[in-house]
């Protein structure tokens, strides 16, 4: 079905488990906001048995918060849907829109098998997540948005599995193209990609981490992001320190210095049995920074302990 309307109005989820299941999918069920208001706000759902599963959500819009919102203490699903051509029109200043797609503030649910495209925010253009949120995200693909592809923010602890970030792009606040997350996070991604992220505006083309953020990247790829000046694949900023393990970094570009990975101000990311292979710059490290590389495939002699060089023959 089709569900849409002059005077649409956000449907609103407060303090109960609903269900709501579309029975044909989300190639037959859309929920049209018609650029009039956002698509679907949580709040106050601490039952995990809320579910809504199987709709498109598109042309959503809001001042200040994205098409799907997340709220306070809020858990239950997000599965099988796709977010499209949603956005958020507030800018900087005096106040920055947030999470275009989904915005999840202070809250845990999952989300699994969700497609967030062509969506955008000055703050995380697919996704934005912020203030202690520890959702979960499976085979989700953010792909196309401004604003970022993902950003998580002040004491966050995400986790992503199978997820893509592919195609995004910048604001002028958003400092990443694909994903970003800084200020006091952690967060955990295994077998994700980060791929044709362009930041035409910053440093930071695949993932950016900064101010003082650990976090963990298990058999991820960082294939062919750009940056138009340093860091086009990984940047690791302000005293962060995250880890890659069994990780492919390649045939990233960025305009001056750092294709592959670029670290700045007290950082100290680590890199174990992954195959970096940017002929001429994997890596650029300002002072004060240092990257240690462990087992790693590299395509020239960067230091550390038991590496090699072998062509990957990708």
């Amino acid at each position: 079905g089709y569900y849409s309307g002059d005077n649409w109005t956000e449907i609103f989820f407060f303090d109960k488990p609903v269900k709501l299941i579309s029975e044909g999918g989300p190639t037959v069920t859309t929920l049209d906001g018609r650029g009039i208001d956002r698509g679907l706000h949580f709040r106050d759902l601490t039952d995990n048995t809320m579910l809504v599963d199987g709709f498109t959500i598109t042309n959503c819009v809001g001042e200040l918060i994205g098409a799907v919102n997340f709220h306070e203490n809020s858990s239950g699903t997000l599965r099988n849907c796709i977010i499209t051509n949603c956005r958020v029109t507030g800018t900087y200043p005096p106040i920055p829109g947030e999470g275009g797609g989904l915005r999840i503030w202070g809250s845990s649910p999952l989300i699994e098998n969700v497609i967030i495209r062509d969506c955008h925010a000055q703050q995380g253009g697919g996704c934005n997540i912020l203030v202690n949120a520890d959702p979960i995200f499976k085979n989700v693909t953010i792909e196309n948005c401004s604003g970022a592809g993902l950003m998580a923010a002040e004491f966050c602890n995400p986790y992503f599995e199978d997820c893509k970030f592919i195609n995004n792009t910048p604001s002028d606040l958003s400092w990443a193209a694909g994903v970003c997350i800084y200020v006091d996070s952690q967060g955990h991604f295994v077998r994700c990609l980060f791929a044709d992220n362009n930041n035409s505006l910053h440093t930071g083309g695949g993932v950016r981490i900064m101010d003082n953020t650990h976090t963990v990247f298990d058999q991820c790829m960082f294939i062919n992001n750009s940056a138009n000046q340093l860091a086009a694949g990984i940047m690791v900023h302000e005293n962060s320190n995250p880890e890659f393990n069994y990780c492919t970094i390649a045939g990233n570009s960025a305009g001056v210095s750092g294709d592959g990975i670029g670290v700045f101000v007290n950082s100290a990311p680590v890199f174990n049995n992954c195959i970096i292979w940017q002929p001429g710059s994997e890596l650029h490290a300002e002072s004060g920074a240092t990257a240690t590389f462990n087992y790693c495939n590299v395509s020239t002699s960067i230091g550390g302990t038991g590496n090699y060089n072998a062509d990957p023959m990708f």
